[in-house]
């Protein structure tokens, strides 16, 4: 009879207990496990970048901005024009490798792509044929590090920065020796 009773008593215990687990967990609001975040998303871009992302003549339109193209010299150069920032492969005459161009400090819409693409990214050019050798160590550096201050300027995640040849596979840019693997694992990953 004793043992009966323990029995019932413990029974009675655990489903008791795991009602009470079942009921707190459909009331947590929170995730039980938080989502993953990239460690680079805790790693400032470098200054220089921040500063030249933010240096517009007009308000920065964060939410118009919504992808990163990256271009290269495999377009032809005319494409630096067409483009928000130039990426040199040699620092230019103020010390720095990138350049912001005319249509990101007015912030209108890039011609480096066509139709409603082109109204929401930001192109980048990067001076260089990557087909034999990838960028410099310093011409990388700076690219990934404008890549990180307009992801984190205009809220980008990682998979809307593209290189031109996703979009469009017959123009190769930026060529096929470009350290994908290595770019893409310096972008930052948001939580949507």
């Amino acid at each position: 009879m004793l043992r009966s009773r323990t029995i019932k008593t413990l029974a009675a215990l655990l489903v008791t207990m795991t009602v009470g687990s079942l009921a707190l967990v459909a009331m947590e609001t929170a995730p039980i496990r938080p989502e993953v975040t990239h460690l680079a998303a805790v790693i400032a871009p470098a200054d220089d970048a921040t500063k030249l992302v933010s240096a517009t003549a007009v308000p920065l339109r964060r939410a118009t901005w919504r992808n990163i193209v990256i271009h290269s010299s495999v377009e032809g150069e005319a494409m630096a024009s067409q483009c928000h920032f130039v990426v040199r492969a040699v620092p230019g005459s103020d010390g720095q490798y990138v350049q912001a161009m005319g249509l990101w400090k007015q912030q209108q819409a890039g011609r480096h792509l066509s139709g409603k693409l082109a109204d929401e990214s930001i192109g980048i050019f990067v001076t260089g044929r990557f087909d034999t050798r990838g960028p410099s160590a310093g011409q990388f550096g700076a690219l990934t590090g404008l890549a990180q201050g307009l992801q984190q300027a205009c809220g980008i995640n990682a998979d809307r920065v593209y290189l031109a040849r996703e979009l469009d596979p017959r123009c190769g840019s930026p060529g096929k020796m470009f350290p994908l693997n290595r770019f893409n694992a310096t972008l930052l990953a948001y939580a949507n």
